[in-house]
C-alpha cells in the first residue's frame, strides 16, 4: 500500500498530530475492510501521515461579512440540513444546521476567511501549500485533503505526476466564481495526477456539488450519503467508498501517471449512491 498523506483543515482549534493520525488510520482500516480490500493494510502507523492545519490561526477581517463571504455564508445556508426550522442572520441560522454541529457565529466567520485564505492561496494560503509540500516525501502516493485541507492539498499536489489525488467535501468548486462578488480569482493549476472528489449531498461547505462541472475531466466525483460534519473526518472516511477510491488512487499512483491516463475509469463523470440520488 502507497504511503498516504492527510491534509487536514476544518478551519477549527488545533489538535494533537497522534489524535488526528489515530482518527484517520482507524477510519481508513474500516473503510477499506468495507470496500473488500484485505485485513491488515494500513497496520503499520508510519503507513499514514497526517499535516494538521486546524489552529493556524484565521485571517484577520471586519467584524462583519464582506460581500464575498456574505455570498459563501447564503450558499452554505442553502445546501444545509436542518433538524428545526432556522431563523436569523446566516451565521446565526448555520450554528444549528447539522453540518456545523452549534459552530458560534465568530468561527463560523473564522472558518470563511480561512477557507477564503487558501482558496486566494495568499500569504496564510502560501504558509499552508508549503506546509503541505514539506510533507511530500518521495514515498508518499496518495494525497487525501479533506475539506478546506483540500484547497492546499490540491495546489501542492498540482501539476506533479506520480501521485494520486483525493479529495473530501471540498469547497475547491469557489474558486474562480465570476458570479460571487469579491471571491478568489487566480488561474488554476493544471492537475497531474489521479483525482478523485467524495461529496456528500448535505455538506453544505462543498455545496452538495461534486468537482468535475468546475474542473472537467481532470477529477471524477463519487456521491455518498454519511451525514457529515464539518470538524469530523470519520464519517467519510469510515465508508465503503471512501475505501473503493483511497484502493484505485493507490492503484493509480502504483501504475505510474501514463498508465492511469489509459486504465482509469473516464474523467468528469460522476458515481452516485443513496441520498445523492434522491436529490
Amino acid at each position: 500500500m502507497p504511503s498516504v498523506l492527510v491534509i487536514h483543515g476544518t478551519g477549527g482549534p488545533r489538535r494533537s498530530a497522534e489524535s488526528l493520525r489515530l482518527e484517520w488510520r482507524t477510519s481508513m482500516q474500516d473503510a477499506l475492510v468495507l470496500a473488500g480490500a484485505p485485513a491488515g493494510l494500513l497496520d503499520d502507523p508510519g503507513a499514514v501521515g497526517v499535516v494538521g492545519l486546524d489552529g493556524l490561526g484565521a485571517p484577520a477581517g471586519p467584524p462583519s461579512p464582506t460581500p464575498w463571504e456574505e455570498a459563501v455564508l447564503r450558499g452554505w445556508l442553502r445546501s444545509a440540513v436542518f433538524d428545526d426550522a432556522a431563523v436569523g442572520p446566516p451565521l446565526t441560522a448555520l450554528g444549528r444546521s447539522r453540518y456545523f454541529a452549534g459552530l458560534p457565529p465568530e468561527e463560523l466567520l473564522d472558518t470563511v476567511r480561512t477557507m477564503t485564505a487558501y482558496l486566494l492561496e495568499d500569504e496564510g494560503g502560501e504558509r499552508a501549500v508549503r506546509l503541505v509540500r514539506a510533507a511530500l516525501t518521495p514515498d508518499v502516493r496518495v494525497v487525501v485533503g479533506f475539506s478546506l485541507g483540500s484547497v492546499p492539498a490540491f495546489d501542492a499536489v498540482a501539476g506533479e505526476p506520480g501521485r494520486a489525488l483525493v479529495t473530501v467535501g471540498s469547497p475547491l468548486a469557489l474558486r474562480d466564481r465570476p458570479d460571487l462578488p469579491g471571491g478568489p480569482r487566480r488561474r488554476r493549476r493544471p492537475i497531474a495526477a489521479p483525482w478523485l472528489n467524495l461529496v456528500d449531498a448535505a455538506d453544505a461547505l462543498a455545496g452538495g456539488d461534486g468537482l468535475a462541472g468546475r474542473y472537467g475531466e481532470a477529477v471524477r466525483d463519487v456521491f455518498l450519503d454519511c451525514d457529515p460534519r464539518l470538524r469530523a473526518p470519520r464519517p467519510y472516511a469510515a465508508t465503503a467508498e471512501f475505501g473503493q477510491a483511497l484502493s484505485e488512487a493507490a492503484g493509480l499512483a502504483a501504475a505510474g501517471t501514463a498508465a492511469a491516463g489509459s486504465n482509469r475509469p473516464a474523467s468528469g463523470t460522476s458515481t452516485r449512491t443513496n441520498a445523492a440520488e434522491a436529490r
